[in-house]
């Protein structure tokens, strides 16, 4: 083969989901609601999406292959609360929960904390990230990885994060290894938790942070911005993307966050609703 074809050659191997990823400079997220038309037409680069079209039906392996063509796409996963209207929750457990489900977040209806350090837990959310894997998603969102700073294994409420820190980072490393096991390059973004950032950096494809600047429509103190850019160094440092989220309505501060988010070195994404029911 002459120096072209070996060229051309590199520039086709090379464009690997991390790669795109790490080049990304927009992204959508979209939970409830997507339509498979919209999300290929949509100019993202990085796709998060649930990994359900509907509470029952799943996205085939043919429908995420469309949308990868030109995107990197992750499959939602929640790894901190067990959720009602999941194929895994059994209904018994609406009138009498097992003693690793906590009580409903009085937020988000029809969520639950789950002990993640249980067996139990391990069992379905393996078996979810099986699943989405074989669907052909490029990776996982993980969502919730900040439950460790309501309890774990060394105690329950803030006081004891800290000390429940490390049991969250052995359950993340414990699902990349998994994954990975099974399909090399497989990619893993877990969203807020910023403290974990400096043990879970060498493994993780990108940061994914909530409420950085703005919450819902309220500025942030700057110092808790600061705090989080700053904790978030491990990241950049690395040449990876970090996925910024924050939800407001007034347009006016659109502009704002997303200034403020591009300064940071973050990919902004304004969201009008926590519900993520439409594209930007």
């Amino acid at each position: 083969m002459n120096l072209l074809g070996l060229l051309a050659l590199a520039v086709v191997t090379s464009n690997t989901p991390r790669e795109r990823l790490a080049a990304a400079d927009r992204w959508a997220y979209q939970l409830q609601g997507a339509q498979l038309d919209e999300l290929i037409a949509h100019p993202a680069d990085v796709l998060v999406i649930d990994a359900y079209k509907d509470v029952k039906t799943p996205w085939s392996y043919a429908e995420v292959a469309a949308m990868r063509k030109d995107k990197v796409v992750l499959a939602y996963l929640s790894v901190g609360e067990a959720e009602d209207y999941r194929p895994y929750w059994d209904p018994a457990w609406s009138k009498k929960r097992p003693d690793w489900i906590g009580r409903m977040n009085p937020r988000w209806k029809g969520n639950y904390p789950v002990q993640f350090w249980r067996p139990e837990w391990w069992v379905i959310i393996s078996s979810a990230l099986d699943d989405v894997s074989a669907r052909g998603f490029d990776g996982v969102y993980l969502d919730r990885v900040d439950v460790f700073e309501e309890w774990g294994p060394k105690g329950k409420g803030y006081h004891h994060h800290a000390k429940n820190a490390p049991a969250m980072t052995h359950f993340i490393m414990s699902l990349v290894n998994r994954a990975r096991t099974r399909r090399p390059g497989f990619l893993v973004v877990p969203q807020n938790a910023p403290t974990l950032v400096p043990s879970l950096a060498p493994v993780v494809n990108a940061w994914a942070v909530e409420d950085a600047f703005f919450m819902d429509n309220r500025p942030q103190p700057r110092a808790y911005s600061h705090w989080l850019v700053t904790t978030l160094e491990p990241i950049r440092e690395r040449r990876l993307p970090i996925l910024s989220v924050d939800y407001m309505t007034r347009k006016p501060l659109v502009a704002r966050y997303r200034a403020l988010a591009t300064k940071a070195k973050f990919i902004p994404l304004a969201a009008p609703s926590r519900e993520l029911d439409q594209l930007d």
